[in-house]
């Protein structure tokens, strides 16, 4: 009889524990886990671009059994024209944001010339909850849903 008393007794403090903790906790696990957020890494992008080369490294050699008289002409191959085409993807990403700037201004002009004050009003109020949502506020608003 003494064993079940202290069985329930632990299974007891067990569970409060852990509601307790969940409870106070709570605000630290959500912090923890928004996805929306981005976590600052503590190397600069140029350590990173360089750990990721040296793990790629080590994944190809081991992966393709590169010899030793292959490695560096290889290497230096592939590392040039992976930077190149990040350069031209990076390239390819600013101009199509601006051109699309350029579009969105030039349609909100337009569009201000139809629309009385009041409707005006609304029309920022909703571009501007609409941007806010696309920048990760999520909600309600026009666009495909995942």
């Amino acid at each position: 009889m003494k064993k079940n008393i202290i069985i329930a007794i632990l299974f007891s403090a067990t569970f409060l524990i852990g509601a307790f903790t969940g409870f106070w906790g709570k605000d630290a696990i959500i912090e923890i886990a928004k996805p929306n957020e981005k976590i600052e890494d503590s190397r600069s992008a140029e350590e990173n671009r360089e750990h990721r080369e040296r793990r790629m490294r080590a994944y190809f050699i081991e992966e393709l059994d590169l010899e030793e008289h292959q490695r560096e002409a290889f290497f230096s191959t592939m590392i040039k024209h992976r930077r190149a085409m990040s350069d031209i993807m990076r390239e390819s990403r600013e101009q199509t944001d601006a051109q699309i700037r350029l579009q969105s201004d030039s349609m909100n002009v337009e569009i201000s010339r139809h629309l009385n004050e009041e409707q005006l009003e609304k029309w920022e109020t909703m571009r501007q909850r609409y941007n806010d949502e696309r920048r990760g506020g999520g909600g309600r608003g026009p666009g495909a849903r995942g």
